[in-house]
């Protein structure tokens, strides 16, 4: 039962955190190309983002590792990308590291409002989903 309630909470939790950073990529998408280039040139930084992105995903791969089709596997496949990313990124830094200036062309102030639309919008259906309005 405990899992269950914790299960519910990493989902709506984490549908309202990305909603609330793909409005924020949709409306402000220079603060966010601003950052990426931030932590690009700090690897302490980005040790930072490593443990707190390894440690959500660790919480969603162990709470709430649900495949079966519907909006909530968003959070799960989200939660697995960042587990398989910065254990990569902490067991192998450079291969991380060194594909950045191969995606810097997909880091365009345009792409990033379409980022955090596409983002707000999956997030609205997630949500809409949790709530039982669809």
């Amino acid at each position: 039962m405990g899992n269950i309630l914790l299960s519910g909470l990493v989902e709506i939790g984490s549908a309202y955190l990305f909603l609330i950073l793909g409005v924020s990529m949709a409306v402000n998408p220079q603060f966010w190309l601003d950052s990426i280039e931030a932590l690009r040139k700090n690897r302490a930084a980005m040790l930072g983002l490593g443990f707190w992105a390894l440690s959500y995903g660790l919480l969603v791969v162990i709470t709430h590792n649900k495949w079966r089709w519907s909006p909530s596997v968003m959070i799960t496949i989200i939660g697995w990308s960042a587990l398989v990313k910065y254990m990569i990124y902490f067991i192998c830094p450079e291969i991380l590291w060194n594909t950045y200036d191969r995606i810097k062309p997909f880091y365009t102030a345009k792409l990033m409002r379409i980022y955090g639309s596409v983002f707000v919008l999956l997030m609205l259906w997630l949500v809409a989903s949790i709530r039982g309005l669809i």
